[in-house]
């Protein structure tokens, strides 16, 4: 999977997210994709772990679905997300850990 730091856009949707502060801030990390099935996702990466989102996903009201694993730096989330890969189900998330918040 494929992610970019924070834009003032992503700030405004996610304003909880923490960011890095080894020496110098890095910024949250997001990541969009599709399903097989067209269904869009985004999964939000920070120093406290991720947070997915599945479009008209009834949990997206109550926090999503979270993977609590903390992250020491920017870079160790970044690998984890491009680890990930383009996931085709959300099952591939439940089975990397995420659970409804």
């Amino acid at each position: 999977m494929l992610t970019k730091e924070f834009d003032e856009a992503a700030w405004r949707c996610f304003a909880g997210c923490e960011s890095w502060t080894n020496g110098m801030e890095t910024l949250p990390l997001i990541g969009e994709g599709a399903f097989a099935n067209g269904t869009r996702y985004c999964v939000v990466f920070d120093r406290t772990g991720a947070c997915l989102l599945i479009e008209d996903d009834e949990i997206n009201d109550f926090g999503g679905y979270c993977l609590e694993l903390h992250y020491p730096t920017q870079a160790a989330a970044k690998a984890f997300a491009a680890g990930i890969g383009e996931p085709r189900h959300k099952l591939e998330f439940f089975l990397l850990g995420f659970k409804p918040a």
